[in-house]
């Protein structure tokens, strides 16, 4: 996938989250890898630009998806904001969000978690 501007990696993102998360509630986990791919590539995108900083904009995103995708690839960069936003949305009791959430905010504060940019 070609990516060539920050503002497409950002509604890929968007986009993409929305998407996965409908997939994972339809237990359609083939296509949820595929989009979860797509989003690892955008984020890398962002990475590779110095603009992960940009997903801060999404953290008060009206889908719980596009929040939870964004804080997890600020993770690296932006610790603290991360770890609040998915607080927070570990603590909506949201089905699959909120327990993604949690479980991400449990591997990353135990050191076993690593932000995933996609493939090198």
């Amino acid at each position: 996938m070609k990516i060539n501007s920050i503002e497409i990696a950002i509604d890929i993102i968007i986009d993409t989250s929305i998407k996965y998360s409908e997939t994972v509630e339809n237990g359609n986990y083939r296509l949820g890898n595929k989009l979860q791919d797509k989003m690892d590539c955008a984020a890398k995108y962002l990475k590779d630009n110095n603009c992960l900083k940009c997903l801060q904009n999404l953290l008060n995103h009206d889908n719980m998806q596009v929040r939870l995708s964004s804080a997890y690839y600020l993770l690296e960069i932006d610790e603290d904001v991360a770890c609040h936003t998915l607080k927070n949305i570990a603590n909506k009791n949201i089905s699959h969000i909120s327990t993604s959430a949690a479980t991400i905010l449990e591997r990353w504060s135990s050191g076993e978690l690593k932000v995933y940019f996609g493939k090198e």
